[in-house]
């Protein structure tokens, strides 16, 4: 299931609709996300890459085992 975690800045307002309709413009349909989840931040490793276990642990509680 294409999935997007977006992060941003304070200051920004940013709806799921308009990060879709973004991403519609950009890649073919297949690779287009069903959701979107914001973040505050990433958590990283301690060589600056994103630990990916968290996000996925995270998006099974909110959606579920689909």
């Amino acid at each position: 299931m294409p999935l997007a975690f977006v992060t941003f800045k304070l200051e920004q307002v940013l709806e799921e609709e308009v990060i879709l309709w973004r991403m519609k413009g950009r890649t073919t349909s297949f690779k287009i996300s069903r959701h979107v989840i914001f973040v505050g931040e990433f958590p990283m490793t301690s060589s600056g890459k994103i630990r990916k276990v968290e996000p996925r642990a995270q998006t099974q509680n909110i959606l579920g085992d689909d």
